[in-house]
């Protein structure tokens, strides 16, 4: 989708601009996003800021238009994430979500869910009804010394002393619904017993509950004044997981009409010099490694596209590709079925046929064509499958980038440019960096280089050029950390022509933006010792590396679990229950936020979806067994891996207790609740209760509902199990059939 304003990698005014806009506009009519802005990966935030009543601009009254006051965000998130591959090759990236909305927009939409890393306070609410121990034994604490408990360590840690209601705790860390007091303001605390002195910051590294007790919350979130209008780095870099809120679009207003109503969020990320030895031993390993997966197919230029799904099917005049592309596998899935041909009778006497796919390609005109490409091309190779590892097309640039914003080689070759100076050539390739001059021609066999200012600033209204620059990676100087320069150029701007009313305005807005200065050095390690960074398209990062079963084949909104069940109560768990353990939080390791059912991310849940069904094709279970197992496991666990009961010793996705597990070969904490081995010996116990459904006279419909009834109660069909699938368990299985494809077991 073009976004005219918010192109990578270059903006239409001749500057660099390392990300893409998406706008309510633009790209918004295409997309739902009511849903909000969501995290690309996996990923921690590190520093993030959050206006609480977005600034507005004044731009004076000029040519018969009256004075504007228009707003504009600074709010955004940064949030580091890591890829591996192969093993102990790592990469650290980071993807920045700017111009998110303020938190004022927040209150007029009570309703409207608010992002987990916010550095919220938590109030202590009337509900809390923990208190002091009495001075000696027999006498009532005093009735007006309510509160909650702050204890040495989580659960049964020593009381240090109680928080009155109305106390305001920051809240460091957290676990579950658990957390580490940083701070605490207000009412001092009372002492753990009646009669004895604390001091008022005894609280602080002590832990105290935030659940519900009993069913009530003993505390409530607050924003402090200290979370706006500046930027904030948590003591703790916060996780999230893919899929996870981020914000929602902020206002942004823009030069050509500042009085027209904009909203935006500009999606950037980058890395620093790390990038090229990476991708060179990723690309090494995946070359080396014959047996990984390779949901990618790559189309070469001048590929033949045939008439028909056959190698006879060739037709006459057959175009031939003038660009490359690639289509990850859960693409090539979604389309229509008269795109997709069936496998072929191998007529290249490979051992196997495959399949066909109806594409759209372009000429050298960029125009249009369409036809159909074998999944892999024989004997010339030039359609072939390639994995997430190999970076297809991806292209690096490390040229000079000279000392200003622009894309040009002097801020007076782009003030020519841009002013129209009457002077000859002043779209001429020469006129570039070389920098710019390298990201030119890479994005544009078919060029006229006279033009290239023109074709390389215009190249957003071209979708195929917006492809290929999707897979340019530009190193070049962040504009957040170009505040200086940009008011150099404007300065220069000023003297060779008449100010426009809004250049104040500008100036101070890109002084406003800029947050580099204030993470760098400040921000837990990794992060770039210089601003000058390579700039990877979002959109071309994220497809190269999505998981071909994630998409669209499941609709994850549907499924998930957004509400985790509430908390056991001290006086529930028992001994040998695994409630209490702690969790793994391993770099990688999905995990779940605690032990109880759904408290997981939305990406932490998708993957553990992922997972199920992966294994439910491994053991050919059919649409129908895949939607039962997710919808048992969604029962059971919530899709939290790290899901245990405080009553009994069930754990895991299937929530199994000793026993169970163990016929799984489950043995050890770190088998109990890992993602792929807890989904692997679901659909096993899932295939061994069918089985037993199906002996017990168990036909149609009621072979499901049995299923869940001896997952429940074992053999002996003696604790509800029955009424319980029937109530609570195939409501979700039909749920589910209508959230995932037909052809999910495929």
């Amino acid at each position: 989708m073009n976004e005219p304003g918010g192109n990578f990698a270059a903006s239409p005014s001749g500057l660099w601009h390392g990300g893409i806009h998406v706008s309510a506009e633009g790209a918004g009519p295409m997309l739902d996003l009511k849903y909000g802005v969501r995290c690309l990966a996996d990923g921690e935030v590190i520093a993030y800021r959050l206006d609480r009543i977005s600034p507005t601009s004044r731009i004076p009254a000029s040519g018969g238009q009256p004075e504007l006051n228009v707003p504009y965000s600074t709010s955004f998130a940064l949030v580091r994430h890591t890829l591996e591959y192969p093993a102990g090759n790592r990469l650290s990236f980071f993807s920045l979500y700017m111009h998110l909305q303020g938190f004022a927009d927040y209150e007029c939409e009570p309703s409207q869910p608010r992002p987990g890393y916010w550095s919220t306070q938590v109030e202590v609410t009337s509900y809390a009804q923990d208190r002091p121990h009495p001075a000696s034994q027999g006498q009532p604490s005093a009735p007006d010394r309510a509160g909650l408990r702050v204890r040495a360590s989580k659960q049964h840690g020593t009381i240090r002393c109680t928080l009155p209601h109305g106390a305001r705790a920051t809240i460091g860390r957290r676990d579950g619904d658990w957390g580490q007091v940083s701070a605490v303001e207000g009412p001092s605390p009372y002492p753990p017993q009646d009669g004895r002195f604390v001091g008022p910051y005894e609280a602080v590294g002590g832990w105290i509950f935030m659940g519900s007790e009993p069913g009530d919350p003993v505390v409530r979130e607050v924003m402090p004044d200290s979370a706006f209008d500046r930027v904030v780095i948590p003591p703790h870099p916060v996780k999230v997981g893919a899929g996870d809120l981020i914000g929602y679009l902020g206002p942004y207003w823009h030069t050509a009409d500042p009085a027209q109503p904009n909203r935006i969020v500009h999606i950037e990320v980058f890395c620093d010099g790390t990038l090229p030895a990476y991708i060179e031993a990723s690309r090494a390993a995946a070359e080396a490694d014959y047996h990984n997966e390779r949901p990618i197919l790559r189309i070469d230029r001048s590929v033949k596209l045939y008439a028909g799904p056959s190698v006879r099917q060739e037709g006459a005049n057959a175009p031939r590709t003038a660009i490359v592309q690639v289509y990850s596998q859960c693409v090539l899935d979604a389309l229509p079925a008269d795109c997709k041909g069936s496998v072929d009778d191998d007529p290249f006497n490979h051992g196997k046929g495959e399949p066909w796919w109806k594409i759209t390609s372009a000429d050298s005109r960029y125009a249009d064509i369409t036809g159909w490409v074998r999944n892999r091309q024989t004997p010339a190779g030039r359609v072939t499958r390639e994995s997430p590892g190999h970076w297809s097309d991806f292209e690096m640039f490390t040229d000079s980038d000279a000392n200003n914003p622009t894309l040009f080689g002097s801020a007076d070759a782009w003030l020519d440019y841009v002013l129209d100076a009457g002077k000859p050539d002043l779209s001429d390739v020469g006129k570039l960096k070389p920098l710019a001059t390298g990201v030119y021609r890479a994005m544009s066999p078919a060029r006229n280089e006279k033009e290239a200012a023109d074709e390389l600033l215009s190249h957003g209204a071209n979708r195929w050029l917006r492809f290929r620059a999707s897979r340019l990676i530009p190193r070049h100087r962040s504009e957040w950390a170009s505040e200086e320069s940009y008011r150099e150029l404007f300065a220069q701007l000023v003297t060779r022509s008449e100010p426009s009313p809004y250049h104040a305005a500008e100036i101070e807005r890109i002084s406003k933006l800029a947050w580099w200065d204030e993470v760098q050095g400040k921000v837990s390690q990794p992060f770039p010792s210089s601003p000058d960074v390579f700039h990877i398209h979002p959109i071309g990062l994220v497809g190269n590396f999505i998981n071909a079963q994630s998409c669209n084949c499941i609709n994850y909104d549907s499924i998930w679990v957004p509400h985790p069940a509430p908390a056991y109560k001290d006086s529930q768990i028992v001994s040998w229950s695994h409630y209490r353990l702690p969790i793994d939080t391993s770099p990688g390791r999905i995990a779940g936020n605690s032990r109880r059912g759904g408290d997981a991310s939305k990406g932490a849940q998708t993957k553990v979806i992922d997972f199920l069904v992966q294994k439910g094709r491994q053991y050919h279970l059919n649409r129908e067994d895949i939607a039962m197992v997710l919808a048992m496991t969604r029962h059971e666990s919530g899709f939290n891996p790290d899901a245990a009961a405080g009553t009994t010793s069930a754990s895991g996705l299937g929530q199994f207790v000793d026993q169970t597990a163990a016929s799984y070969g489950i043995n050890t904490n770190s088998q109990r609740f890992d993602a792929e081995q807890g989904a692997d010996a679901m659909v096993r116990h899932y295939l061994e209760n069918k089985r037993l459904a199906t002996a017990g006279g168990a036909t149609g419909r009621n072979v499901f509902v049995m299923t869940y009834a001896y997952h429940h109660d074992g053999p002996s069909l003696a604790y509800g199990g029955k009424a319980i699938s029937e109530s609570k368990v195939m409501p979700v299985f039909d749920l589910i059939l209508n959230n995932i494809c037909s052809n999910v077991a495929d």
